[in-house]
């Protein structure tokens, strides 16, 4: 169960991350007339995609990845410690 619900938070972060536009409402650009979320993600979606891309830029994509490479690790039931000796 938590590797599926890892791979499904690092889906959730790619597609976020895909469709960010900087005109959504998000922590970092308010309008005072609100406009349609374009995110795929929804108001969460532009906000989380917001947060990664204004402190890690392109980085924010690695950490989808490294999300979905522990969903990979508790889907096969192998321990984390064995992939950094």
């Amino acid at each position: 169960i938590k590797g599926i619900a890892f791979f499904a938070l690092a889906g959730f972060i790619v597609l976020s991350l895909y469709s960010y536009n900087p005109f959504d409402t998000c922590f970092f650009y308010y309008e005072l007339c609100p406009q349609v979320t374009m995110n795929w993600g929804g108001f969460i979606g532009a906000h989380c995609a917001s947060f990664l891309i204004y402190f890690f830029d392109l980085a924010a994509y690695m950490f989808a990845f490294f999300l979905a490479f522990i969903g990979y690790l508790y889907c096969a039931q192998k321990p984390l410690q064995l992939h950094w000796e």
